[in-house]
């Protein structure tokens, strides 16, 4: 957000969902989430016509985490997309 740090994990069937989730937004914020374990989400939903988006590392650093069958899902995912962002993004089973 506003070049805060913080940490998000996720984790045993947990979920977390919403319209617009931010791993960092803003330059200069570090920002890293980590979701594990079957059944384990991180849901961006809602209307088709909603402004609905997972965005990592948009300015700042972001990194996104996903193990052991997990899943992030999104209507629209932000990848780095703006110059300077530093995004990390693993899948890992």
């Amino acid at each position: 957000n506003d070049g805060a740090n913080s940490a998000l994990a996720i984790s045993d069937g947990g979920s977390l969902q919403g319209t617009v989730i931010n791993i960092r937004t803003f330059a200069g914020a570090v920002g890293q989430a980590t979701v594990s374990g079957a059944g384990s989400q991180l849901i961006a939903q809602g209307a088709a016509n909603d402004n609905v988006v997972l965005r990592v590392g948009r300015a700042g650093s972001g990194t996104l985490t996903l193990s052991d069958s997990a899943i992030a899902a999104a209507n629209m995912t932000e990848i780095g997309r703006d110059l300077g962002a530093v995004v990390t993004v693993h899948a890992l089973g």
